[in-house]
C-alpha cells in the first residue's frame, strides 16, 4: 500500500506488457575507443585554468560515445573522472554511496577518508569504500592529478545515485542498549560459556537491577545471570518456563524476556 501519492501521479496507471514467445534483451557491446595522453593532458590543463568551484572539485568525466544518460560513463555501468587540484587546494568533505578507485597520476596529495589520512602520489592507488566522507588536498608544489573509476553511472541508471557536500557527521549508534552486555561467546570468556546453555540472551525487565535473564534456543530453562552474565548464586537455574513473550526493549535497541 503506498501512504503517499502525488496529486498528479494519483491517476497514473501501470501498463501490461506481453512477453509471450520473446527473448530477454541481451548485452549491448560497446566498440573500443583510445583515449590518447595529448587529449587528457589537453582535458587537465583547461581543468587548471578554470576558477576554483564552490565545491572545490575541478572535474572532467570521460564519457563512451556510445553513452546515453542517465548514467554517462567510459564503459556500462563505470565512469572514469580527471580530478585536478592546485597546490595547497582542498575539496569540500563528500560522501556518496558509490564506490571509488583513484589512481594519481601527477603530483602528490592526502586524501582523508573519516578519520584516516592516505598519501597519495604518482602511480599509487587507494579505495573509498561507500558512504565515508572524504575530501582531497594538494599537498605537493604541482598541480595533483588523479582519475576516479566508480559505479555511479550503474547508480545512475538505478535512480539510486546519492551524494551529499559537507555531510552532517554520523551519529554512533550503540550497537548494544545501555543495559545489555556482551555474551559469553561473544566476549569471549570461554569459562562463562561452558557454564550456561548456549541460546537467545536478553535483558529482561522483570529482573532486579544488574540482573539478566538468559533463555535458552529451546524455550525450556531461563537462567538468572548477574551484570557479567554469570549465574547468581541465589537462583542459578529455573526451569519448566511454559509461558513467556518478547517485546521492544528502547527503541528497538534489543529484545527482552517477559516471564509470565
Amino acid at each position: 500500500m503506498v501512504s503517499t501519492v502525488k496529486q498528479s501521479e494519483s491517476n497514473l496507471n501501470a501498463r501490461f506488457l506481453d512477453l509471450s514467445g520473446k527473448d530477454p534483451n541481451g548485452p549491448s557491446h560497446w566498440a573500443p575507443v583510445k583515449i590518447s595522453r595529448q587529449s587528457i593532458e589537453e582535458a587537465i590543463a583547461r581543468l587548471a585554468d578554470r576558477p576554483v568551484p564552490a565545491n572545490g572539485r575541478r572535474a572532467m568525466s570521460i564519457v563512451h560515445p556510445s553513452s546515453a544518460a542517465p548514467g554517462l560513463g567510459l564503459a556500462p555501468g563505470v565512469d572514469v573522472v580527471i580530478n585536478v587540484l592546485k597546490p595547497g587546494e582542498s575539496t569540500r568533505p563528500m560522501r556518496r554511496n558509490a564506490n571509488q578507485a583513484e589512481i594519481c597520476i601527477r603530483g602528490s596529495g592526502t586524501i582523508t577518508v573519516k578519520d584516516k589520512k592516505i598519501e597519495l602520489s604518482k602511480w599509487d592507488v587507494c579505495n573509498i569504500p561507500s558512504m565515508q566522507t572524504f575530501t582531497h588536498r594538494n599537498t605537493g608544489d604541482d598541480l595533483w592529478v588523479r582519475l576516479t573509476y566508480s559505479n555511479a553511472p550503474l547508480l545512475e541508471k538505478m535512480g539510486v545515485n546519492y551524494f551529499e557536500v559537507d555531510p552532517k557527521p554520523a551519529v554512533a549508534v550503540p550497537r548494544l542498549s545501555e543495559r545489555h552486555r556482551a555474551t559469553p561467546w561473544e566476549s569471549g570468556n570461554a569459562e562463562a560459556t561452558r557454564r550456561m546453555p548456549r541460546g537467545n540472551w536478553s535483558s529482561a525487565k522483570n529482573v532486579p537491577e544488574n540482573m539478566y535473564i538468559g533463555m535458552t534456543t529451546n524455550r525450556k530453562t531461563a537462567l538468572i545471570l548477574d551484570v557479567d552474565r554469570r549465574p547468581t548464586a541465589q537462583a542459578a537455574v529455573i526451569t519448566a518456563v511454559t509461558s513467556w513473550s518478547l517485546a521492544s526493549s528502547g527503541g528497538g535497541a534489543g529484545r527482552s524476556f517477559l516471564l509470565t
